[in-house]
């Protein structure tokens, strides 16, 4: 029995259809069936029974692909890493292992110290769930990115250097009660509905924060940062109090505004290493506290310049794609991933904020289509030169799958193409169908499609409103609505006509409707 076939089989316990998984594959049925009676010989015990309405599992058949899955799973994200490892094993090479645990000015900082500063150039390892003590362990990686709060359960052999301390900041949007503020109390939090580092020793002053607020009572309508999101995209909700630390790189100013909050403990954000490698990396280390004592105190060097132009040089590429300015993208964009700046980084702050400007202009009026159309060609051309970065980066890091449209009888499709990047860029892989769209062609995509399960629907013209009606009247005929998040967008809608239709979710903008989806596909 190979890994192909337990995929196949997996596949066809989630189906529960010998057609569909056949299609899925690209396989006949004839030799899935085959191949399906093989592998329950080998394993000595029925996985399913088959008849003309359908596939289910037995008992022992539930129990085996239950146990298979976690397996299966763990299996392929070490053949992943064992690859990552093959692929920069290198006397001159240090790999350095990310996580949600890993500060981005950290990791940047690292990958800027040069070969001629330390004789050794740098790759970042993506760990995933991972255990990363265990891949420091077999030399996966050199070196973690982390801060000392994740030390707590560290084994005996690991040592933390500590780079630097990053105190909690506070990041409002700017028609927050709390925008005007010089400095922010835990106490002026009460009430608030409020974004933190979930209770797991990834920040000691998060955690610390949360715990003080529940014992002076403080009530706060508190939420998590979500798994694999960077913190910056929390601040896509403009009613909410957003608190990370400052090893983080900050939202755009077009976004929100940043307040400090008053708050005695920080984090010691730095690198985890083993013990016996400490001489190894010595040189390294030595070199990263000297780039960043620069970088802080506004030394110049080379190196201390390219620091200090990573928050502008995101803020210019967020401008040059508000202005239109198609020519003068792709080398902004080569510049920063020649900086080292993690190309979604490149695409959610520096790209995609220049679209959300924009789109926050053109709702007051002082922008109009002909920038938002020049506008997105010179994303377009940003996201291209990313694109192979970004597949390389996205291992593991999919939320999930949605179809996008504009509706039938509509022509629109800027703020659709809009909306496209924007879910793209916070890791959801989306499908579009284009404009004028009927509602069998959303069925049929997500009949065929058994990972799709949010459907997203525009409409900007309000004759094409009754489609919108008729899509979710399609799915629910076709059986297909309790398998999916529908969320409805456009000019031509508002909350009231997307409840009264029965769809999941209304949003105004890009923005927003990526925040949403983010949140649909993480149930």
């Amino acid at each position: 029995m190979n890994i192909n076939q337990l995929h196949m089989l997996l596949a066809l316990a989630e189906s529960g259809s010998m057609m569909i998984t056949a299609r899925k594959l690209h396989v006949t049925q004839p030799a899935l069936t085959y191949q399906i009676n093989k592998i329950e010989r080998e394993l000595k015990f029925k996985v399913f029974n088959r008849s003309h309405t359908g596939t289910t599992l037995t008992r022992e058949g539930r129990f085996f692909c239950d146990e298979l899955r976690p397996v299966l799973s763990d299996y392929e994200e070490t053949v992943r890493l064992a690859r990552e490892l093959a692929r920069n094993s290198s006397v001159h090479q240090a790999n350095i292992g990310t996580n949600d645990c890993s500060r981005d000015m950290a990791t940047l900082l690292l990958r800027m110290v040069s070969t001629d500063t330390s004789g050794v150039s740098f790759s970042t390892v993506d760990c995933g769930s991972a255990d990363v003590f265990d891949l420091l362990e077999h030399g996966v990686i050199d070196l973690w990115s982390c801060s000392s709060a994740a030390m707590q359960d560290a084994p005996a052999g690991l040592l933390f250097e500590k780079v630097f301390d990053a105190p909690l900041a506070v990041h409002v949007g700017k028609e927050h009660r709390l925008a005007s503020a010089d400095i922010v109390l835990p106490e002026d939090l009460r009430g608030e509905t409020v974004f933190l580092w979930a209770r797991s020793g990834i920040s000691e002053a998060a955690d610390t924060l949360r715990a003080y607020m529940e014992q002076e009572g403080i009530e706060v309508d508190l939420h998590d940062f979500m798994h694999g999101v960077p913190p910056m995209v929390a601040t896509s909700n403009q009613d909410a109090v957003v608190i990370y630390d400052d090893g983080f790189l900050p939202p755009s100013m077009n976004r929100s505004v940043k307040i400090a909050l008053d708050w005695d403990v920080r984090d010691d954000i730095g690198f985890a290493y083993r013990a016996d490698s400490s001489e190894h990396l010595e040189s390294i280390l030595h070199a990263i506290h000297d780039l960043y004592l620069r970088y802080q105190y506004g030394f110049a060097s080379e190196e201390t310049q390219s620091a200090g132009r990573i928050i502008t040089l995101l803020d210019e590429i967020s401008r040059t794609v508000r202005r239109g300015r198609a020519n003068e993208v792709a080398p902004l964009v080569q510049y920063a991933v020649d900086l080292g700046i993690p190309p979604r980084q490149i695409l959610d702050r520096g790209l995609a904020e220049g679209m959300y400007a924009l789109n926050e202009e053109m709702k007051a009026g002082t922008a109009f289509t002909p920038e938002m159309v020049a506008a997105a060609s010179a994303m377009s051309i940003g996201n291209e030169l990313l694109r192979p970065l970004l597949a390389e980066d996205d291992t593991g890091r999919q939320f999930g799958s949605a179809v996008i449209g504009t509706v039938k009888g509509d022509m629109h499709d800027i703020g659709k193409n809009l909306l496209r990047m924007t879910l793209k860029s916070r890791g959801i892989e989306v499908t579009d169908l284009g404009v004028d769209v009927a509602p069998e062609d959303f069925v049929d995509y997500v009949r065929k499609d058994l990972r799709c399960t949010l459907v997203l629907l525009s409409v900007s013209y309000e004759a094409a409103r009754p489609s919108v009606r008729e899509t979710l009247q399609a799915l629910e005929l076709a059986e297909l609505r309790d398998r999916v998040f529908v969320m409805v967008g456009g000019s031509a809608v508002d909350e009231a006509f997307v409840r009264n239709v029965g769809a999941d979710a209304y949003t105004r903008d890009a923005s927003e409707a990526a925040r949403v989806a983010v949140n649909l596909l993480s149930y």
